[in-house]
């Protein structure tokens, strides 16, 4: 008896399952594959379409054929025939990229009454603004990569002319900063009174700062004493500059391990699946023009596959305009913590500090003292 097991997500499944399994690891299409295909239906059936109409479901298929005939279906019927873009973008429920492009072109000219004109013609067509979110952080992760790698832009989102121009006439540096705040952004976004305003603030944000060359000068410490701990607060075009004075919290288990270098990099990757817990267990150990050396605990080498590094690599190189090769060596043992140990580490710290917090609570302290009551330590969550 054999058996398939068919996952998303197959870090999920115990170690003692995978290490007796095969695993093939079923790549999505590619959308032009998708939109060749419909081209082809569309042409035996004798079914007018537009180039844009057949984008934008080949798109929407999200690498699956069998969803891409259903769209395509559904686009037969809700447009009576002939598939058109503005229909089949009411019957998907998608935003024109044009407005993106309008967005971005208005916050590299610094127009806020253009930005949020905008906006308020993007508002009466009652979008998904967490959506809309990403696909501004989406183009403007293609855009830096046109900045850097020009010849990495294909047309398959049908905007590689929109792209080249944006990434001629945006500062690579504002780039940046704006897909920074974008995703930060668009984690606070279900914060917002309404998503409406969540977004204009991200916007605005964007608006407000941007990367400058310098740094505040330093402000004498009160009666002359001089004090190690504080640091200047980079200066940013349109803000005050600032002096912070950081403190070191005590000395506890509960302290927080600081984040590496390396756990910065991978957290700007668009990984999944396997890849992104290969990263997650590496170290890195050097890297040059030809090479990224990264190395892997033995215990976690049943994560190591073709596949896996294959896509880790494909990232890397995107992020860091590079064409070095990924090499992992697996290893006893590494002299540095991976990001994924250091997160178990916070997770503990963070743990422990919640039962700190729920034991030194007054009314709990009254509960313990007058009823002999006892705290279910595994029922303690700490707030994320």
């Amino acid at each position: 008896m054999k058996f398939l097991l068919a996952t998303t997500d197959p870090q999920k499944l115990p170690v003692t399952i995978l290490s007796r399994c095969l695993q093939f690891n079923l790549k999505r299409l590619p959308q032009p594959a998708i939109r060749k295909q419909l081209e082809t239906l569309l042409e035996k059936e004798s079914i007018g379409a537009d180039s844009d109409s057949i984008q934008m479901i080949a798109r929407a298929a999200d690498g699956s054929m069998r969803d891409a005939l259903s769209l395509l279906d559904q686009a037969i019927a809700f447009c009576g025939g002939a598939l058109k873009q503005s229909d089949v973008a009411s019957m998907l429920g998608t935003i024109d990229r044009g407005y993106i492009f309008e967005l971005l072109a208005a916050l590299g000219q610094r127009d806020a009454r253009a930005l949020f004109q905008n906006v308020q013609n993007l508002a009466q067509q009652s979008p998904d603004f967490g959506d809309l979110l990403a696909e501004l952080n989406s183009t403007l992760q293609r855009i830096a990569l046109a900045q850097q790698l020009p010849d990495a832009i294909d047309d398959s989102y049908g905007d590689q002319e929109r792209i080249h121009q944006l990434a001629k006439q945006l500062d690579p540096n504002d780039v940046q900063l704006f897909y920074q705040i974008g995703i930060l952004g668009r984690r606070d976004l279900p914060l917002a009174s309404n998503p409406q305003s969540g977004f204009e603030m991200v916007l605005l944000r964007m608006l407000a700062f941007a990367p400058a060359g310098s740094t505040a000068s330093p402000s004498a410490t009160p009666a002359g004493r001089a004090d190690s701990s504080a640091q200047e607060a980079p200066a940013f075009k349109g803000a005050p500059s600032a002096r912070v004075e950081k403190t070191a919290p005590p000395p506890t288990a509960a302290t927080p391990a600081p984040a590496t270098a390396w756990e910065q990099l991978i957290s700007e990757l668009t990984l999944t699946g396997l890849a992104k817990e290969l990263a997650a267990n590496c170290v890195l150990a050097s890297r040059d023009e030809q090479n990224i050396r990264l190395l892997l605990r033995r215990p976690n080498a049943h994560i190591l596959s073709d596949a896996s590094r294959d896509r880790l690599q494909t990232a890397l190189q995107a992020r860091l305009g590079t064409t070095a090769r990924l090499l992992i060596e697996v290893v006893d043992d590494a002299t540095q913590e991976s990001p994924a140990q250091l997160d178990q580490k916070r997770q503990q710290a963070r743990q422990e500090a919640a039962q700190r917090t729920v034991l030194d609570d007054v009314g709990v302290k009254a509960l313990i003292d007058t009823f002999d009551a006892r705290i279910d330590n595994d029922s303690v969550r700490p707030l994320e």
